[in-house]
């Protein structure tokens, strides 16, 4: 949390604190840029009044992309910062807020921060099983005819899919159709 008055910064991390969350505060834009290249916050709380406005919120969304940020403003314009209203990240709060409503929207933050990089580790576990699978080796032997042959391929690449005709029409490069009047043509048994 970066605020320019130690009232307004003591006021809120009392409250964050209370609702058990780790809370680190900064009194001006060095040392809360400093904070967060030591860190990965999940929220950041930013007073605009301490820093150039935009200029701040750039600043750390470029450093931590995933950190949802907070700027409290003074209420006092009707467009505060236009460049800064495009970042997806981004809530705006008007002074002087409750320690209770930021609370309520940290914990909010927080809960889809945790959401976002719980998907994305469900998403790296999934990646290599969508992809498809490799071609099943098949020993070329002299003699034999390319009906043959790719009797074998079709045969060897449905059983290495476990029966799965999509997957092994995609390792094969055609169509499921394709493949469906192939085994039918070759009389090709499915596991």
């Amino acid at each position: 949390m970066a605020a320019a008055d130690a009232e307004t910064r003591e006021s809120l991390a009392a409250g964050l604190c209370g609702d058990a969350c780790d809370v680190e505060t900064a009194s001006s834009e060095c040392e809360t840029l400093d904070l967060l290249r030591r860190q990965d916050y999940a929220v950041c709380v930013v007073d605009l009044a301490s820093a150039d406005g935009g200029e701040i919120l750039a600043r750390i969304h470029q450093l931590r992309p995933q950190c949802f940020l907070i700027a409290l403003t003074c209420g006092c314009s009707d467009d505060p910062i236009p460049a800064a209203k495009t970042l997806d990240v981004l809530e705006w709060a008007t002074k002087p807020c409750s320690p209770r409503d930021i609370s309520t929207r940290v914990r909010r933050l927080v809960q889809l921060h945790n959401l976002q990089r719980e998907n994305a580790a469900l998403r790296e576990q999934v990646a290599p099983q969508a992809e498809p699978p490799e071609q099943p080796p098949v020993t070329i032997t002299p003699g034999r005819t390319l009906e043959e042959m790719e009797k074998l391929l079709i045969a060897a690449t449905i059983q290495h899919t476990g029966g799965n005709i999509k997957g092994a029409a995609a390792a094969l490069g055609i169509d499921r159709s394709t493949l469906y009047e192939k085994i039918k043509r070759y009389g090709i048994p499915r596991p």
